[in-house]
């Protein structure tokens, strides 16, 4: 949560049931984008879960989180990209899994879109939950379909970057092949 809220964490408050809300200004929410992205899904009313481990609860069953597949990102939202749709456990309109034993390090585009040079920084638990959040935010609430939500994940990783400049040192969340800001 600090990684995502930063300074204002301590606005963060989470209940037993593991549900949270966010208590800050009007100042607070305008200068900070991850405060603004976690306050959007406490006040949503889809019910959107985060795991990280070493499996996903999925409708069903879980699904194993590996080195080879860190990340699941499920919604109820329909995903036309072939055998992607996997449900969420009942209860939830969204969840996001990531295995926590990560790599420490991601590859990512250190150059340009138009230069790409393939590089590594540090991988960080928080840059990733904050875009597969923000992501699944925007497919289960806005029902959009994963590159438009996954392209407003990246805009919101960068704002919050450039809020906070001490972010720079760790790889984006958003994985290989977003192009550092310049």
């Amino acid at each position: 949560m600090l990684y995502i809220a930063g300074m204002d964490a301590n606005t963060v408050s989470f209940a037993e049931d593991g549900t949270f809300s966010i208590n800050a200004s009007k100042e607070q929410l305008a200068a900070n984008t991850g405060l603004r992205v976690l306050s959007l899904i406490a006040g949503s009313s889809k019910r959107i879960g985060l795991t990280v481990g070493n499996n996903v609860a999925k409708q069903n069953g879980s699904i194993p989180l590996t080195l080879m597949f860190p990340i699941q990102n499920l919604s109820t939202t329909a995903d036309p990209r072939g055998n992607k749709q996997t449900l969420p456990p009942n209860g939830f309109d969204g969840i996001v899994g990531i295995f926590s034993s990560m790599a420490e390090t991601r590859l990512e585009n250190v150059g340009t879109k138009k230069n790409p040079v393939i590089g590594t920084r540090p991988a960080n638990l928080g840059a990733i939950a904050f875009h597969e959040l923000t992501e699944n935010f925007f497919k289960t609430n806005s029902g959009l379909q994963y590159q438009p939500a996954h392209d407003l994940a990246i805009g919101a990783e960068r704002a919050l970057r450039r809020e906070r400049p001490e972010l720079e040192s760790f790889a984006f969340g958003a994985g290989p092949f977003v192009a550092r800001i310049p």
